[in-house]
């Protein structure tokens, strides 16, 4: 999932269930996301 402010900067993370219920975080790569609208396709 992308984490950080929308339309900043961000990072792409992994979360794993661990054998003991805890969340372990993995991050992968800096991504920008930005959210894709009817205004913004072209038809």
């Amino acid at each position: 999932m992308p984490l950080g402010s929308s339309g900043g900067d961000q990072s792409l993370v992994v979360l794993s269930k661990q054998p003991n219920a805890t969340l372990a975080q993995r991050e992968l790569l800096p991504v920008r996301f930005v959210p894709i609208t009817r205004d913004h396709i072209d038809a």
